[in-house]
């Protein structure tokens, strides 16, 4: 699964914190993580990596190669990755318009009305790149490129301007003051979406993936071990990938543990990859619980 991922021209990636009691050298309360990529598309794939950290060698054994446009948060590491990888980065429009919610939302706490317009303003601006975006789904890449040329790219070249013409009137320790540091340090990377029709403006496919996983911790809290949190992420990325391609994971799981003891070459492993079983086995279809 990492090999057909790391083949791909687009990547997503995203990590969330996990908590492994029994870690060589780490005391039990301490933070590890789950790291996740994949992609979408005809044969979408998520595939989760228990890292004991955070940082840029953790990266590079979840991402070891890759060539093509990854789309990530502003967490500095992937700048770092992005660096060693030389593969081209492209920045996630909800981060930048979480901030600026988040920034309204603390305007409207403290009854300050004229920051409440502003961030208004900077969510007005990223609403319309979204109803864009809307009118977009199923198009050609021909049609979608053409789109944004001519209706987003205004938009943000629009939105750019009153950013740096805000930024030296605003706190920079204040909540719009470093939703607009944020966005403005994104810039360049949120515009790799107007030049190629097949980068998405957010990292939502992703953050949805790695959705599952967040709400189970809830409930289980930790792993026990390092082996525990490497089985947790095989499990996920089998169990998430095959919902992602419409098969129910109860049923692939059991397809599974009945074929891959007679599995003895790389051709019959591949024919168990949840994104290829269907077109070699029989399986019920994934219904999303209502």
């Amino acid at each position: 699964m990492q090999d057909d991922l790391l083949a791909s021209a687009l990547l997503h990636a995203d990590e969330t914190e996990v908590q492994v009691l029994d870690e060589g050298g780490k005391a039990p309360t301490s933070k590890s993580y789950m790291w996740v990529i994949g992609r979408s598309g005809l044969q979408p794939i998520v595939l989760f990596q228990y890292e004991p950290h955070r940082s840029k060698t953790a990266a590079l054994r979840v991402i070891p190669e890759f060539k093509g446009t990854l789309v990530a948060d502003g967490y500095k590491v992937y700048e770092s990755l992005g660096k060693a990888l030389s593969c081209q980065l492209a920045a996630c429009l909800a981060h930048i318009r979480r901030k600026f919610w988040q920034a309204e939302k603390a305007a409207k706490k403290e009854a300050k009305t004229e920051t409440v317009l502003l961030s208004s303003q900077a969510l007005a601006f990223i609403k319309r790149i979204y109803a864009i975006e809307s009118e977009l789904k199923g198009q050609p890449p021909d049609q979608i490129l053409s789109i944004r040329q001519k209706k987003s790219k205004p938009i943000m070249e629009s939105w750019k301007a009153w950013l740096d013409a805000l930024e030296p009137k605003v706190l920079p320790s204040s909540p719009t003051g470093k939703a607009i540091a944020y966005a403005l340090g994104q810039w360049q990377k949120m515009l790799v979406f107007l030049d190629n029709p097949l980068v998405p403006v957010d990292n939502n496919f992703i953050e949805a993936s790695l959705r599952p996983f967040v709400v189970g911790r809830n409930s289980w809290l930790f792993s026990q071990s390092v082996g525990g949190a490497q089985a947790s992420a095989a499990l996920y990325s089998l169990v998430e990938t095959a919902k992602l391609n419409g098969i129910d994971p109860h049923d692939y799981l059991t397809l599974i543990f009945k074929e891959l003891p007679k599995a003895d070459s790389a051709e019959d492993f591949e024919k168990l990859l949840p994104y290829q079983a269907q077109a070699h086995f029989s399986l019920k279809p994934y219904q999303a619980a209502k």
